[in-house]
């Protein structure tokens, strides 16, 4: 993540689900810019629905488990640009697959674009006898 900001010089998150089915920050690194910051800070949440990191982890679920999260219409929105319908977010994760990133134009604040690709880290367990 760091080695991609100094190439970039770009805002990062990285986030986890927490046990809400939200978004939680939980690292970022920054610029030192005058511009529109995010108002998320680490520690705070965001629901999966309306973020790119939140979709980047929905599009690894299976339809039934991104129901479960999300639960039902009309979805939980924070912008007049937030996707408010189950299967508008749908075709949308289905779109996230495919190009392999995520997308939030404004939709969970008004005056940020966000894009993000699913970072899977695989836990294994040695049980040694």
């Amino acid at each position: 993540m760091r080695g991609l900001w100094r190439k970039l010089k770009i805002q990062f998150f990285l986030a986890v689900e927490n046990e809400r089915g939200e978004v939680v920050y939980v690292d970022k690194v920054e610029p030192i810019t005058h511009g529109i910051k995010p108002t998320a800070t680490l520690g705070s949440t965001n629901p999966m629905s309306i973020t790119a990191l939140g979709r980047a982890m929905l599009s690894t679920y299976s339809a039934e488990k991104v129901k479960e999260i999300v639960g039902e219409d009309p979805l939980v929105t924070k912008t007049k640009y937030s996707i408010d319908n189950y299967a508008d977010l749908t075709k949308e994760l289905e779109a996230t697959r495919k190009r392999g990133y995520a997308v939030d134009n404004r939709e969970s604040q008004e005056e940020i674009c966000c894009v993000a690709a699913p970072y899977m880290i695989i836990q294994i367990k040695l049980l040694l006898l």
